[in-house]
């Protein structure tokens, strides 16, 4: 319970900063309809800008990776003008992904406009689509819903009409955060509700509310659990606690609750899971799933040495992290991890080459090392480390310039007792 709460303490601290006092409010912008939303700090740009000169006929704008694109109808401006949209860190509460700056900042039209963004479905905490919304980030710094938005769960996307520019983010309305969502036999875990409306003076309208950090919601009902344990609903959070011993089935155990959302008709159903495990380690290679028979865990130095194998299925998998964790990298600082995995007598690693290849054999320039994208993340509590992993490795005997790399996708998790 304690450190439930230390959650919310967190979520209330948040840092406190406006956009510069030359930074006019955008067109479109509304009254506040549920009190003071939460002052955020303003976006730091992650790449580079995507310009395209659009002019009265209209045009698409849209980033070479899908994550988001911008379609303004013919009509929309008067002369032709030079649009642009950079990724940005998001400061919206409960954030999904990342925001985009699109400019000319303040840029208004005659026509809305349509913002399309992308999601991850494994990144929402509910596992419900239908809580996601986009905001933008006022001229006080608050972030503020547009319009009732368009969700296309097959494609991933949020869409949104709005006919002004400014800094634009997917958040989720409802949260359902899990405190430790990989737990042992016979511990519990807290699973909380909270949303970032106000939960007061709204109607079915969504347009113009302005965004508080996440706040508990009481307005729930009808607990589920599938699975085996028990589950101890109270008020807007609830008491999870996994058997003594397993296995059991279904694992993920899925925990689910019904909300009344305050700006729809009607009734949403969030749900989240938890896995429980024993001294575990768990591989998804390219789709298929390796249960480890033997694991370890060990403190190296700065770091710990976690890792695990199963001699009857030809795999085995060894992290090598300074820190608790990070992104994969050649452990130079902390907060980055080695990773190798040996599959059916194939290794792969997390490091490669990369060459600019101007003719056939000729590598004009020198070599550039790279590290695959990637990351493990764990806790260390009560002498076990509990934690995930995802991202991409590479066979390493396909890792120098005159190779295509061959890049594999993995993805898991792992629980065990540090020696």
């Amino acid at each position: 319970m304690k450190t439930f709460y230390l959650l919310l303490l967190s979520a209330a601290l948040g840092l406190v900063c406006c956009r510069p006092t030359n930074d006019p409010t955008p067109a479109g912008s509304t009254s506040d309809k549920s009190g003071s939303g939460t002052i955020k700090p303003v976006g730091e740009p992650l790449g580079a800008l995507i310009s395209k000169s659009i002019g009265p006929e209209g045009g698409i704008v849209a980033s070479p990776d899908g994550r988001v694109s911008l379609t303004i109808p013919a009509g929309a401006l008067k002369a032709t003008t030079t649009i642009s949209i950079q990724p940005i860190t998001s400061t919206a509460p409960s954030r999904i992904g990342n925001g985009f700056r699109f400019s000319p900042h303040g840029q208004t039209f005659d026509k809305p406009v349509t913002i399309t963004m992308a999601y991850e479905p494994d990144s929402l905490s509910s596992g419900q689509p239908q809580v996601l919304q986009i905001a933008y980030q006022n001229s006080k710094g608050i972030w503020e819903t547009v319009d009732a938005v368009t969700v296309n769960e097959r494609a991933h996307t949020v869409s949104v009409l709005t006919t002004h520019f400014s800094d634009y983010s997917i958040f989720e309305s409802y949260t359902m955060d899990v405190v430790k969502p990989i737990i042992g036999y016979g511990e519990g875990t807290l699973v909380g509700i909270y949303s970032t409306f106000k939960q007061n003076n709204l109607s079915v309208d969504p347009k113009g509310i302005q965004l508080s950090d996440p706040t508990k919601v009481n307005e729930l009902s009808n607990w589920r659990l599938e699975g085996g344990g028990k589950l101890l609903p109270e008020n807007y959070f609830a008491t999870y606690f996994a058997p003594a011993e397993g296995p059991i089935t279904p694992n993920p155990v899925v925990i689910s609750v019904e909300v009344r959302p305050p700006t729809t008709k009607g009734k949403l159903i969030l749900f989240s899971r938890i896995t429980v495990m024993g001294d575990e380690l768990v591989l998804f290679f390219n789709g298929a799933k390796y249960t480890m028979s033997t694991v370890s865990a060990m403190s190296y130095g700065k770091g710990y040495l976690i890792g695990g194998g199963s001699i009857e299925k030809n795999v085995s998998i060894e992290f090598t992290t300074l820190g608790k964790g990070g992104a994969f990298g050649d452990l130079q600082k902390s907060g980055q991890a080695e990773i190798g995995i040996g599959v059916n007598n194939v290794s792969y690693g997390c490091v490669y080459t990369e060459c600019k290849k101007t003719a056939p054999g000729e590598y004009p320039d020198p070599p550039v090392r790279k590290f695959t994208p990637g990351s493990v993340t764990f806790t260390v509590e009560s002498g076990y480390v509990t934690g995930t992993f995802s991202g991409e490795v590479v066979n390493t005997k396909r890792t120098y310039c005159y190779d295509k790399p061959e890049f594999a996708s993995i993805s898991g998790s792992f629980r065990m007792k540090v020696l």
